[in-house]
């Protein structure tokens, strides 16, 4: 298991690479705050990514939050 990143840009950085493997070309990766607890959500921007996170295959997702213990 990875360890979880702990900035904005790591996780932004982590996201890209991911969802560019898949053959998704992303413009802009960002990561905003989300309710009380304060975990980072997702919020992606691209010619052929118009959403986020839960826009995403449960194969990725589940990559993704099993190995950078990310939150939706």
């Amino acid at each position: 298991m990875g360890k979880a990143p702990k900035t904005a840009q790591e996780i932004a950085d982590i996201f890209k690479h991911e969802l560019e493997k898949h053959g998704y070309h992303l413009d802009t990766v960002n990561v905003v705050p989300q309710g009380a607890t304060g975990d980072w959500r997702p919020v992606f921007g691209g010619s052929n990514f118009p959403c986020g996170f839960t826009t995403l295959s449960d194969e990725i997702r589940d990559r993704l939050r099993n190995t950078y213990e990310i939150k939706e």
